[in-house]
């Protein structure tokens, strides 16, 4: 599947802890910075672009395609998940696009304003978090119609493998790319699984 400019929440509240992480020489939100706070939400409608492509796949096709097994090393105790008993796994590639980057450059142009450069990227990480939230209701859906649960989401940051996923999902319909050194393009993109399980109530 496919979907394209859709809409993700922003929380200024996540969006502060992602600036504090960010510049830890922000003690409080000084009403100044709050209102650069709102105005930036407000002004990021202009750059901030999700779009993901993803699928849900057999055991067997992420092997032959991918080459590695989804049960390998999944594990999830907190979530009492049963080992080596993978239903499917659904392949995801989230991205913000290109835009939000050219606005970080051309911000961080002025020398001035290095906290405006570091709250783009602040929102930036909280409307990926809001993406992957956002497919996660959509898939968990589909889990439900076939009485399965779902794993966290795993994200995957191995090279080799990040470039057969692009590959096998066809992610530059979404402007998705590995560079030669394998950097993941745009750079606020994520990859990642998730991995169903039947669900108990579908064993009882």
């Amino acid at each position: 599947m496919k979907i394209k400019k859709f809409k993700v929440p922003l929380y200024k509240r996540e969006i502060v802890r992602n600036l504090r992480i960010a510049n830890q020489e922000i003690k409080e939100v000084t009403p100044e910075l709050d209102g650069l706070i709102e105005s930036e939400i407000v002004n990021s409608n202009n750059y901030i672009v999700p779009s993901a492509i993803f699928g849900t796949f057999k055991e067997d096709t992420i092997i032959e395609k991918l080459g590695f097994s989804p049960d390998a090393n999944m594990d999830f105790p907190e979530l009492n998940l049963p080992k080596h008993n993978v239903v499917a796994t659904t392949i995801v590639v989230i991205t913000l696009g290109n835009s939000i980057e050219s606005e970080i450059r051309q911000v961080e142009i002025d020398r001035e304003k290095p906290l405006h450069s570091q709250l783009i990227r602040a929102i930036g990480l909280n409307a990926i978090d809001s993406g992957i939230t956002f497919v996660n209701k959509i898939v968990k859906e589909d889990a439900e119609k076939d009485n399965c649960i779902l794993s966290p989401i795993i994200k995957i940051n191995t090279p080799g493998l990040l470039k057969k996923i692009v590959t096998f999902l066809a992610a530059d319909k979404i402007a998705v790319t590995i560079s030669d050194t394998g950097e993941i393009l745009p750079v606020f993109t994520m990859i990642g699984m998730y991995n169903w399980y039947y669900s108990k109530k579908a064993k009882n």
